[in-house]
């Protein structure tokens, strides 16, 4: 996301930058279009102390995020939920081995028009029909976000709502 990109050149090109850390995490996740799982979400931390590229495998969830950020303030927990959490400790050089990247960032600015349909596309034309400022005026709907995420995958059999 651009917002995001130009948020931490700018914070990477301050003095702040060697004592920052940016935890970036999904607000009430409902899913995520795949075949996996739905209770998952992302978390990026960026700083120069966080493994560039690291990608962990441990599993963390919410109160993790706010046992480290809490860690990292030296402030006691907010509650039982966050005091029993495990910490992100995977993630940060140890500052021996490896040493923090104090290198600042470049948001990178993509010549994309912000508009990526078609005037006249295909699913643009199912949905001209539709009223968006009333609830659930728009029969067919399901059917046009399935074909976006699942292109011409078959229907599942229990895909009843694809025709409401």
């Amino acid at each position: 996301d651009l917002a995001t990109g130009m948020l931490v050149e700018a914070i990477s090109k301050s003095p702040y930058w060697p004592e920052t850390a940016i935890f970036i995490i999904e607000d009430d996740p409902q899913g995520t279009g795949d075949h996996v799982e739905a209770h998952r979400s992302i978390c990026i931390v960026i700083s120069p102390w966080v493994k560039r590229g690291y990608l962990s495998s441990v599993h963390y969830d919410d109160p993790s995020v706010y046992k480290t950020i809490e860690l990292m303030l030296g402030v006691p927990p907010m509650g039982r939920n966050d005091a029993l959490a495990a910490p992100m400790l995977d993630i940060w050089v140890d500052g021996i081995a490896q040493q923090p990247d104090y290198s600042p960032f470049d948001a990178i600015y993509f010549d994309i028009p912000k508009e990526t349909n078609p005037d006249l596309g295909e699913l643009s034309r199912a949905v001209d029909h539709c009223d968006f400022e009333k609830i659930d005026q728009c029969p067919g709907l399901g059917m046009v976000l399935w074909r976006m995420m699942k292109g011409d995958c078959p229907l599942p059999p229990y895909a009843k709502w694809i025709d409401d």
